[in-house]
């Protein structure tokens, strides 16, 4: 990550990272997704525009793939300033909207920003950062979110909508938004969208033609809590025979020892 992309994110709460996956597996990536859609199955969120998977990595060998990308952990390093251990992953195929050929509800839908639902952060400001002793004035941002896109988005594709700069703004929507203005995160296939959980974002409806392929990585520190039903459960890690990837997937979660692993190098070489 270059100075100015580093810069770029405690200014903001976000940077766009270029190229993470090159054609062949953001096919690969598409494929799997419409397999594991169609099939049997469990899948929670789901309604006419939108189908949501869980816990990626217990669905196919590739999707942990994601996770040795090497510019992925080494980003969470330079931003998260601690070793890296995963939260939760998953992924959305989302429809374009009912509503996008009904001019005056589009018109409505574009104009108040806060018609859009679901604007959320799930850490405050003051949990969400804490001071860079290496460089005077930066901060690291522990609880990060890689927002991957399979598909190009453009303007109305359904982009993650994000508050800028809300990152160091404390408060809930009415108050953010005095002061932050909305982005709407446009990529070409194959990016990462990394914000800090401590951004408001929401996720918009898709105005256009368009069906967005997206997966969400989530990491965070080894003394961070996770939600039960996203830790990658005790018989699976058992049969992961790298013992860096393994902690990354959450063995590494509450001890001590590794919250002040240092360098947080990952050695996924054998696996």
């Amino acid at each position: 990550m270059t100075s100015e992309m580093r810069q770029h994110f405690e200014e903001h709460g976000w940077v766009r990272l270029e190229g993470v996956l090159d054609g062949k597996k953001i096919n690969a990536y598409k494929s799997t997704l419409d397999r594991i859609a169609s099939g049997i199955w469990s899948l929670t969120g789901n309604d006419m525009t939108t189908t949501r998977i869980d816990t990626l990595i217990l669905r196919d060998d590739s999707f942990i793939e994601f996770i040795k990308i090497p510019c992925i952990l080494e980003a969470y390093t330079e931003i998260g300033g601690i070793a890296a251990t995963l939260k939760n992953s998953w992924a959305f195929i989302r429809r374009p909207a009912d509503f996008r050929h009904n001019a005056e509800e589009v018109h409505r839908y574009k104009q108040d920003m806060s018609y859009k639902k679901g604007w959320h952060r799930g850490s405050a400001p003051k949990w969400g950062m804490y001071e860079d002793e290496c460089h005077q004035g930066m901060h690291h941002f522990p609880y990060l979110n890689f927002f991957v896109f399979l598909t190009d988005v453009g303007p109305g594709d359904g982009g993650t909508w994000a508050m800028d700069k809300s990152h160091k703004v404390h408060g809930d929507y009415s108050e953010v938004s005095k002061s932050c203005e909305p982005i709407e995160a446009t990529c070409r296939a194959g990016d990462a969208f990394l914000f800090t959980e401590s951004l408001m974002h929401s996720a918009p409806h898709i105005l256009t033609e368009n069906t967005r392929y997206s997966m969400t990585y989530t990491f965070i520190p080894p003394f961070y809590c996770n939600m039960r039903h996203y830790e990658v459960p005790e018989w699976f890690l058992q049969n992961i025979r790298n013992s860096d990837l393994r902690g990354v997937l959450g063995e590494w979660r509450g001890k001590l020892d590794q919250c002040y692993r240092k360098p947080y190098t990952y050695n996924f070489e054998d696996v």
